[in-house]
């Protein structure tokens, strides 16, 4: 007998953190020259009664067919102790044996120590960003982890001569809407920090989600960092700082460990690996993202210098010219696209940064502009990405569609022969092409003796009838096990065994291994049911008095399998999308005419994947079946007619009948109610809510159409944060694309001067005449024609083209109204909106100082126009600003006064010299004599303070009228002017000097 070359592995799931091991164990044993076999069940000691029969899978290794075995502990040891974990490991002490992620007594052990990241993390935000106001977001109460990283936060903060106050640590329990929460009131409270550092990764995109809400940018106003690197992390916007577990190099080691063992060697009792900072622009840290790149799995990535150095050129050039920005951003697209075709994602935001640092040796002046165009081809990476992934998106749900009518058909044969002709189909489509299923002697709950191979695809035929099943495989198979990485998954439903499936994993990527084994099971059982209900059947001809009512219960009980899910008991996708095919070619829906419609509501439960991740996922299926129950329950009292489906992992869908649009509303925002009430789990108290889709069906429709919209639907309510609900609209397919075209079109419009200033009179109330002109930004576009401000602002607002808009406004604003006061015995005021972003720039007071020095415009005639949430900003930048633009001379004005949160104290302290009162008000004062109190209330008050006050949106004669009474100082509006080009402007004070005024007393 040949000595085995073959390690095995033990395996509670095919999840994503076990497909990254397999990926470290497949690469390390590769480079031995070694094959594995992966042995796939479930926790140890399963809690839940679906799952246990999985375990019987572990009863097939042989320690003797293989060199070692190596036990994926962190997950597979929930619900048990050390001891009942080492005693479990003792059916394979004839071999070695190493444990992963766990420490198991007795057995050489491999664990993370996440100290070391998390002090890389403090270290760089304290020391390189320069960062010394903190708060810390912990995880649930009690939590080691946290614990832990908790304790390396204050340690740092201490060796550095920092502290964190009480106030600053705050409860996120892991759950990315409770630290949303948190760190709102601690913004209300008017609390002010640098950074914002948490426990987890969840609780990170909850805090940037919410700091964006409040009107922070990350990380312009705040630092934001996670710890755990999940897939979410990278593609955020922006992308999170966070700290990577080696969870890939933690399985080579375990197997090069194993491998020492084999040669003799005396290995440690505990292994420790260390964590890692992964530097993105969440931290601020875009020049560190080379962290990220160099120490991911496979080595470092240099670019070929042909390709890097031409690439650089254009960089430098771009730094140096602006009008060289665009040629470098179409070149870096396709570098950029390229190693993303190559598969080299992790390595494109190290190259940018190795590009950056190599054009900052070549410039001499400012970097200011090189840093934006980084910044500029950092977006433009993003925009790719998230091109890529609509387009992957598409694909993955067209294939879906064939593979689920596929698996359809798989579960619905009668015998076996017929079932393998789909079975040889359904593989093929799913892209597992080396596969041997394995059936045992007997269906039963028992692993029997004896097995033999049923069907198979690149093995060679067997030539025994059966074997012995501890052999796992036919001995001529053999061979093929000591070449390659496989598989073992048990078949089974319930506590029925069928026998087991040994196959490769494909390489693409997503695939659903359970659910692979899932389907291949639920046909097993179909076939088996109606086996024995046909054995059955022939027993029962002899008993014809008693044979109705038992085929009809064994009847029922078939449809019931083949139309339901096996963990909740709804209904399952089949069922749903034939009941909605069904509608859609009902008369009323093909006329509808007079019919209210029908609907689908499509929810997948937020923050699943923490809780399967934190509590394993026994107790992950035991929180669906909650939740099956809770909207069944829900549904049945609110909309009888209704479908409830689950269509798997953690979606759920809904079909209503008869139903408007509020309707489908007001049933989804009540599920929204129902989910977001604690979910008790023994010891556990479970917190979730749900990203919700709905459509509306009023016309003739496709089945596989409605349920792609409301997935799609669905999807953007995840992007805007957890628990968000969103009907499906036909612009969501190219939505993204037209706002990122507007982004660049505006970009380009900028980079070319070519926004247009307008003017709007300022009328003195007293004299009648014209003191000045508010400058506000018009868009000319060539081919769309004007954009409103409405559309385009906010555009500039999240991408930070505001700060290039307002300077280009306040440049050509100084120089025009300085070029009319020259003319004009009055010199003419010029009030300007300014961003609130602006504010927070370190550079602004200099670029309005250069600004006035070389327009020649003096500064006390400039109104610096302010929101009122600028009077809660609290960063010393701004305060900074403030003071230096008032002690230069310049006015500021409180723009749009009453819609804020400002309070009395703040105007003060601010020393705003007007406020100008929103136009809601202004509009509203022949309405009633307590909308006018209001108002001369806000008068009166801002004249006490010593401030004058500015009415907007004055149109009638009688609210200009009723201004002047109750001493208001200035007016504007569209009753004087609408807002006019230059020489429009220069009209108007024509007339003035030639007698005519605009207000007419």
């Amino acid at each position: 007998m040949t000595a085995p070359q073959t390690v095995a592995i033990l395996m509670d799931y095919l999840a994503d953190y076990q497909i990254q091991l397999l990926k470290g164990y497949h690469r390390a044993l590769d480079q031995a020259g070694l094959a594995s076999t992966t042995f796939v069940g479930r926790e140890v000691h399963s809690v839940s009664p679906h799952y246990r029969k999985a375990n019987d899978v572990y009863t097939l290794l042989d320690p003797g067919q293989h060199l070692g075995v190596i036990i994926t502990a962190a997950s597979m040891g929930n619900f048990i102790d050390d001891a009942q974990f080492a005693q479990f490991a003792q059916r394979f002490s004839g071999v070695p044996v190493v444990a992963l992620g766990r420490k198991i007594p007795g057995i050489p052990s491999i664990l993370i120590d996440n100290r070391t990241g998390m002090r890389q993390m403090m270290e760089h935000l304290i020391v390189q960003q320069g960062h010394r106001s903190f708060v810390f977001v912990r995880g649930t109460r009690g939590n080691s982890d946290s614990q832990l990283r908790e304790e390396v936060v204050r340690e740092c903060l201490q060796q550095h001569g920092l502290e964190l106050p009480d106030h600053h640590v705050l409860q996120g329990d892991f759950f990315g809407p409770r630290a949303a929460s948190e760190i709102k009131h601690l913004l209300q409270q008017g609390q002010h920090f640098d950074v914002v550092v948490c426990a987890n990764d969840d609780m990170a995109l909850g805090v940037i989600h919410a700091l964006e809400q409040m009107g922070l940018r990350v990380p312009l106003d705040v630092a934001v960092v996670g710890f755990d690197d999940i897939e979410d992390a990278r593609y955020c916007t922006p992308p999170l700082t966070t700290v990577r577990q080696p969870i890939e190099q933690q399985a080579e080691r375990a197997v090069q460990l194993l491998l020492d063992i084999r040669a003799g060697q005396i290995p440690p009792e505990v292994t420790h690996l260390d964590t890692e900072l992964v530097v993105r622009q969440s931290c601020g840290g875009m020049q560190e993202a080379v962290l990220e790149g160099s120490s991911s799995p496979g080595g470092s990535f240099v670019l070929p210098a042909e390709v890097f150095q031409p690439l650089l050129h254009q960089l430098v050039n771009a730094g140096q010219n602006s009008g060289a920005a665009l040629q470098f951003l179409k070149q870096w697209q396709q570098v950029a696209e390229r190693l993303l075709d190559e598969g080299k994602d992790a390595h494109i935001e190290a190259l940018l940064y190795q590009l950056e640092t190599a054009a900052q040796t070549h410039i001499e002046q400012d970097p200011l502009a090189l840093r934006r165009v980084a910044y500029q081809a950092a977006s433009l990476l993003q925009r790719v990405r998230d091109v890529r992934n609509h387009r992957r998106h598409q694909q993955i749900t067209q294939s879906n569609h064939f593979i689920s009518q596929m698996e359809l058909s798989l579960t619905t044969h009668p015998d076996l022969d017929s079932m393998y002709q789909d079975l040889t189909e359904y593989a093929r489509m799913v892209q597992v092409q080396r596969y041997a299923l394995v059936l045992y002697d007997t269906f039963g709950s028992e692993v029997t003796p004896q097995a033999r191979v049923g069907l198979s695809a690149q093995f060679v035929t067997p030539e025994e009838a059966t074997f012995p099943t501890r052999q796992l495989l036919p001995t001529c198979m053999h061979p093929q096990l000591q070449r390659t990485h496989l598989l073992v998954v048990p078949l089974f439903v319930s506590e029925v065994n069928f026998g087991y499936l040994v196959y490769q994993k494909p390489e693409q990527e997503p695939f659903n291994g359970d659910h692979f084994r899932y389907t291949i099971s639920t046909g097993m059982y179909h076939v088996h049911q109606t086996q024995m209900q046909q054995a059955y059947a022939r027993t029962l001809e002899r008993r014809v008095n008693e044979r109705t009512t038992e085929l009809d219960r064994l009847y029922r009980h078939l449809q019931h399998a083949a139309i339901h899910d096996e963990l909740t008991g709804l209904f399952n996708r089949t069922l749903l999308q034939a009941r909605l095919t069904q509608l859609l070619n009902q008369p009323q829906v093909q006329g509808h005419e007079g019919h209210e419609g029908h609907g689908v509501v499509f929810l997948d439960v937020d923050r699943f994947k923490s809780i399967n991740d934190a509590h394993g996922h026994s107790l992950g299926d035991l929180f669906l079946q909650l939740v099956a129950n809770r909207l069944k329950t829900t549904l049945q009292e609110l909309h009888p007619l209704h479908t409830l489906a689950r269509f798997g992992g953690d979606e759920f869908a809904v079909l209503l009948e008869n139903v408007d649009a509020s309707g489908i509303l007001q049933v989804a925002q009540r599920l929204q109610e129902v989910l977001r009430e604690p979910h008790s789990l023994g010891k556990h108290l479970l917190h979730t809510s749900a990203s919700i889709g709905m459509v509306h069906i009023h016309g003739p429709q496709q089945a596989e159409a409605v349920l792609r919209d409301a997935d799609i639907a669905m999807y953007q309510a995840k992007k805007q944060g957890p628990g968000q609900l969103v009907f499906f609209e036909g612009h969501m397919h190219d939505h993204q694309l037209k706002r990122s075209q507007m982004e660049s079109d505006l970009r380009q419009t900028l980079q070319q001067h070519q926004l247009e200033v307008h003017y709007q009179p300022l009328i003195n109330l007293s004299s009648g005449r014209i003191m000045g002109f508010e400058a506000l930004a018009r868009w000319y576009h060539p081919h769309k024609g004007w954009i409103h401000p409405v559309q385009f602002i906010p555009i500039a607002e999240e991408s930070g083209l505001v700060l290039q808009l307002d300077r280009l406004v306040l440049q050509q604003a100084c120089q025009q109204v300085q070029q009319w006061s020259q003319h004009r015995r009055d010199l003419l005021h010029l009030s300007v909106n300014m961003s609130t972003l602006q504010f927070a720039q370190p550079d602004f007071y200099a670029v309005v100082s250069e600004i006035l020095q070389a327009t020649q415009f003096p500064a006390w005639q400039l109104r610096l126009e302010i929101t009122e949430s600028l009077l809660l900003e609290r960063g010393d930048v701004v305060r900074q600003n403030l003071q230096q633009l008032q002690d230069l001379g310049v006015k500021l004005h409180i723009d749009d006064f009453g819609t804020g949160y400002s309070s009395l104290g703040y105007l003060q302290q601010f020393a705003a010299s007007a406020l100008k009162i929103d136009r809601s008000f202004i509009q509203k004062l022949q309405l009633g004599r307590q909308h006018q109190e209001l108002v001369r209330t806000i008068i009166q008050m801002a004249h006490n303070l010593g401030m004058s006050v500015v009415a907007e949106g004055v149109e009638t004669l009688e609210q200009q009228d009723w201004l002047r009474q109750s001493r208001c100082d200035v007016v504007q509006g569209f009753m004087y002017s609408h807002p006019v080009e230059a020489r429009a402007a220069m009209h108007l004070l024509d007339q003035e000097e030639a007698g005519k005024l605009l207000v007419q007393f």
